[in-house]
């Protein structure tokens, strides 16, 4: 698969999840502009509380029992160290499941991991957890499914 219709398969998952914060607790959702933007994905809005989501899909963790977190790209850092998110949305297992971004950054250094290439010429890098202990990171107040 090519990188556009990576892109267009992202889109979709980010409108699956927009529509699940519509139906559950926002009021109102903008997604980013569809150029490249690393702040956020999504902004939600409830009454005057405003939240920012980082969304991202991981397709093979049903067969390979791990998540990963691309923490560096084409050399500079990656999505989980630029974004400006208030919190990191993963679909995993065909469930969402939201973590507040610090707290994720902090649970990935104190968990067991593993450093691994991946994509075209191996030009992004990530950090490969169990998926077991990428649910214990989850704060169950914000599980979305």
């Amino acid at each position: 698969m090519g990188f556009e219709e990576d892109l267009k398969e992202w889109r979709e998952v980010e409108i699956e999840f927009a529509t699940c914060l519509l139906k559950k607790w926002a009021s109102m959702v903008e997604l980013a502009p569809d150029k490249k933007f690393s702040d956020w994905d999504i902004k939600a809005k409830q009454w005057t509380l405003e939240n920012f989501y980082e969304v991202k899909d991981d397709k093979t963790s049903k067969t390979s029992w791990n998540v990963g977190f691309e923490y560096k790209c084409n050399w500079n850092p990656s999505w989980i160290y630029v974004s400006k998110s208030d919190f990191i949305t993963y679909k995993v297992d065909g469930k969402f499941y939201c973590v507040p971004r610090a707290k994720l950054l902090i649970r990935l250094e104190f968990v067991d991991k593993r450093k691994t290439k991946w994509g075209d010429w191996d030009r992004a890098e990530l950090f490969i957890v169990k998926k077991s202990d990428f649910f214990s990171f989850v704060d169950r107040n914000w599980w979305v499914s």
